[in-house]
């Protein structure tokens, strides 16, 4: 990935540690332990997925027309601080997308690198 996805890397890894239990703090939270608080935010409403992997974003029928295609190709760059829903940045666009109506490809980097095989293949001819 790119040095650009880095802060966006950075927010997302704070935002799940302050959000996973640790034997340090007594299984609580940081969260908890900062706030003080009994009942502490958890991830349990979001999936942990791998940050920068392909993701396809639904486009709801306002976003687009009859003739466009139903999703778009995106990159997965973290959690949404304020509300449910994953961010998901479309490169091409340059639009950052907040949804929870996401198909993730965990498989497959969006800035993977073309299969050697197929370059050696390539090159022999």
């Amino acid at each position: 990935m790119s040095t650009k996805y880095w802060g966006e890397a950075i927010t997302a890894a704070t935002y799940l540690i302050n959000r996973i239990p640790s034997s340090t703090l007594g299984f609580q939270t940081s969260l908890s332990v900062l706030h003080k608080t009994i009942c502490s935010p958890t991830i349990s409403h979001l999936q942990l997925r791998v940050f920068g992997c392909t993701a396809f974003v639904h486009l709801h029928k306002p976003l687009r027309n009859k003739l466009e295609p139903r999703a778009l190709k995106c990159i997965f760059v973290g959690y949404a601080q304020h509300q449910k829903g994953y961010h998901c940045y479309h490169p091409l666009t340059q639009k950052l997308y907040v949804t929870l109506d996401v198909v993730f490809h965990e498989n497959i980097m969006y800035y993977s690198a073309p299969e050697s095989s197929s370059q050696e293949h390539n090159k022999g001819n």
